[in-house]
């Protein structure tokens, strides 16, 4: 298999990281730098007896550490061989441009990319890749201290039903534990360096597309990676004072409560906003300060700093909050070293060389306000945070209070303060709430004050909006202002404790996904799915990277064979979860077959339903509207023929069906489930229509046509729907329509008209 680039090699690393046993030093036996050998060293004696040597004994023949290398350029070359492949690989550059960011080939960093590159650019076959690390316990056990770092690379050319694919995702190198590489992971990414060299002037590949010889590039476009390895690959020291790495020195941060801490969102207002000269609110003191730009240019300047290994002075005369940090900060060196992807010619040049990674991001800012709503051990509200107010002069109402008669100083509460039924309550929610079903996990297992309700719905908002799989170029500026103003707005509300990293980093997203593209192209959902794929081929303990290299080469070679096996189920060509395809979907009406779930049963209709059912396909058949065209030998003339005889009051019931690629279950059938698919959306004439679904029910007209339709409670869109500024909107199932069970009621609708939504149970508004 190896003539078809499947296939890795194993390469002998120092045990201390100092080195690869690899190019001019492949065969040597010691390191250079630590004179540490190169093969296991046995230091264990047998008790009562002396050591023969102190530092023990070396073991020829059993390695001392290990790295997994699967050569890249083989790869590369093997999906332009394969004519299953090779098409995708150019669907990039065959698109056309518009408003709408949905691909990382709108992003300004590709366009720029190109317009500095162009004979690269001008071949479509030209590959961008996206270098993802990231660590993993192998052994599934969170009491083991054992981290194996892959490094992962991405083909960005592939159209986006393919790009994020386990199947697309190329394997590069498996770093062993037992610790993680840090710093020195640029030891390991030699053979990355050197193949990209390789492959910016070009590698003899066949074109299957076209036929014929081509030279591949390829070259890094951006890294992916949580903030800790963000550090690592790009040697910025995401700790400390600057830990910012797109404000760098202009990084707005100070010591609050022993903590540090990372407000100043008021730079992003405009410079006459009223927020600007409130001192109270915020930190005592106004704001005439700038937004740090982001400096594309400025990327051979930082190149510049690390050869000269300066240090950061804060010398930086547009920040005036950071005087009090640059004695502590006058040492403080902010590049921990130079990263190894600058002996790429092109790195210097690339606008956005590390991407910050949306999910942690997300996922921290929500435990920061879980923590602090209901006073757990993340909370950002303490006393020291509390005795910090007071020592700033800010904020008196939140200060601490003695009284004699209290062993402890009150905390007066605070906006986001809940009572304990508010907690009760709150919890509730989670534990009651039920999504659609693949929507998330099971929230069951991990179980007001109005201002902060609207913050945390316009946090909502944002990440709705970014994480959206296509968005408006025109729409991000508004995205930001309103970002901007939310984060001011928190910095009202909440302590300055509440501004970790992670919430400042929230400020750079949108310029992010302006150079970038979409987020999920960025962030590490998939590459954590990915992990926990490679970690299921740990068969044998005590070589995990052994086992991971060896299955991941035979599931690679599966893979490929996979895509010409046709006539066989394969990853490529397995039905989708919500398959709805139906083999007889010609004898149902207007699209509404589905795939049913579960059982089929033969029922007798009720008359009253009969006619409510077949009044609705009457009414909203567009086949009727016409009144000319009345020949019987055509189709129209069969299906009037048809809807003139009516329905059969034989037809069948089920309680669960997939069509439109949703899963929609009946309200009883949900109530033994921990998913909700009985929410029911329906947009007719301008307006949406909300309700439950309650029954599913197949009716025949005599043999000629089926139609598929759904029975609902419609909530009354007068009474009963509320629509907020925001966005959301609050449905009173109270208050409906009507019950059903007249005969001029109107519950039914057809099957593929249905889109499907989910109910949240509002505690405080039953």
């Amino acid at each position: 298999m190896n003539d078809l680039g499947l296939g890795y090699e194993k390469i002998h690393a120092c045990p201390n990281d100092c080195m690869l046993y690899w190019g001019e030093f492949a065969g040597k036996s010691e390191c250079h730098i630590c004179h540490r050998s190169s093969w296991w060293k046995n230091v264990k004696e047998k008790e009562g007896e002396s050591s023969v040597k102190d530092k023990g004994t070396c073991k020829k023949g059993v390695p001392a550490k290990v790295m997994r290398y699967f050569p890249l350029i083989p790869r590369l070359k093997r999906l332009y061989m394969s004519s299953k492949t090779a098409e995708d690989m150019r669907w990039h550059f065959d698109r056309k441009d518009g408003n709408i960011i949905s691909h990382p080939s709108d992003s300004e960093a590709w366009k720029m990319f190109d317009k500095r590159y162009e004979e690269f650019a001008k071949d479509p076959r030209s590959v961008r890749l996206g270098l993802v690390s990231d660590g993993f316990n192998p052994y599934r056990l969170m009491n083991t201290s054992y981290s194996t770092w892959p490094v992962i690379l991405i083909p960005y050319n592939l159209p986006p039903w393919l790009c994020m694919k386990s199947t697309s995702f190329i394997l590069y190198v498996l770093i062993p534990g037992k610790q993680g590489p840090g710093m020195d992971i640029d030891v390991y990414l030699q053979p990355l360096i050197h193949e990209l060299k390789l492959l910016w002037e070009g590698v003899d590949a066949f074109d299957a597309y076209s036929g014929k010889n081509f030279k591949t590039r390829a070259s890094s476009h951006s890294t992916i990676n949580d903030f800790s390895a963000y550090a690592m690959l790009s040697g910025w020291s995401t700790r400390g004072y600057k830990a910012c790495p797109s404000c760098v020195d202009s990084t707005h941060s100070y010591c609050f409560g022993g903590k540090i801490v990372y407000p100043g969102c008021r730079k992003w207002l405009p410079v006459d906003h009223p927020y600007r000269s409130q001192t109270n609110e915020f930190d005592g003191t106004e704001e005439h300060g700038l937004a740090p730009v982001h400096k594309v240019k400025s990327c051979s300047e930082k190149r510049g700093r690390l050869e000269d290994d300066e240090i950061d002075d804060d010398d930086d005369d547009d920040d005036d909050d950071n005087d009090d940090n640059d004695q502590d900060e006058s040492n403080c060196v902010l590049w921990k070293k130079k990263s190894k992807l600058f002996e790429l010619e092109y790195w210097e040049h690339n606008p956005l060389k590390h991407n910050l990674d949306v999910m942690h991001i997300e996922k921290n800012v929500c435990d920061n306000f879980l923590g602090t709503l209901l006073d757990m051990s993340k909370s950002r509200d303490d006393k020291n945070a509390r005795l910090a107010l007071k020592k700033l002069n800010i904020k008196s109402h939140l200060w601490p209070q003695s009284h004699p008669s209290r062993v402890n100083d009150y905390l007066p509460p605070a906006a986001y303060t809940m009572s304990k039924e508010e907690k009760e309550r709150f919890l509730t929610v989670l534990q009651n709430l039920k999504v659609p079903d693949g929507y998330g996990s099971n929230l069951q297992r991990a179980s007001n004050a109005t201002k902060v309700i609207d913050l945390l719905d316009e946090l909502s908002y944002f990440f709705k909006k970014i994480c959206s799989t296509a968005i408006e170029r025109s729409e991000l500026d508004t995205i930001q202002s309103k970002l901007v103003l939310t984060l001011c707005k928190m910095e009202k509300e909440f302590m300055p404790t509440f501004f970790t990293i992670m919430v400042h980093l929230l400020i750079h997203l949108v310029e992010e996904v302006k150079l970038g593209g979409p987020v999920h192209y960025r962030w590490m959902y998939p590459i954590e799915r990915y992990l926990a794929f490679l970690k299921s081929h740990v068969s044998n303990k005590a070589q995990p990277e052994g086992s991971i290299a060896e299955g991941y080469l035979l599931w690679e070679t599966i893979s490929f064979c996979s895509r010409y096996l046709e006539s066989v189920e394969t990853i490529f060509n397995r039905p989708k979860r919500n398959e709805d395809g139906v083999p007889d979907i010609n004898n149902y009406l207007y699209g509404s077959a589905g795939r049913v779930v579960g059982m089929k049963k033969n029922v007798r209709v009720d008359d009253k339903i009969l006619k409510q059912a077949h009044r609705y396909v009457l009414l909203h058949s567009d086949e009727m509207k016409p009144a000319n065209n009345l020949d019987d030998s055509t189709k129209e003339g069969k299906l009037r023929k048809a809807l003139a005889y009516g329905l059969s009051n034989r037809g069948k019931r089920m309680k669960s069906v997939i069509i439109n690629v949703y899963k929609f279950d009946t309200v009883d059938r949900e109530r033994s489930r921990k998913t909700q698919n009985s929410g029911i959306i329906l947009e007719a004439d301008g307006q949406e229509y909300y309700g439950k679904l309650n029954d599913i029910l197949e009716l025949d007209y005599y043999g000629s046509f089926k139609v598929l339709m759904f029975r609902c409670d419609w909530v009354d869109v007068r009474r009963g729907v509320k629509t907020y500024s925001n966005g959301r909107v609050r449905v009173n199932f109270s208050k409906l329509m009507h019950t059903g069970q007249n005969l001029d009621d109107d519950p039914f609708i057809f099957s593929s008209q249905a889109k499907q939504v989910f109910y949240i149970e509002d505690e405080i508004q039953k």
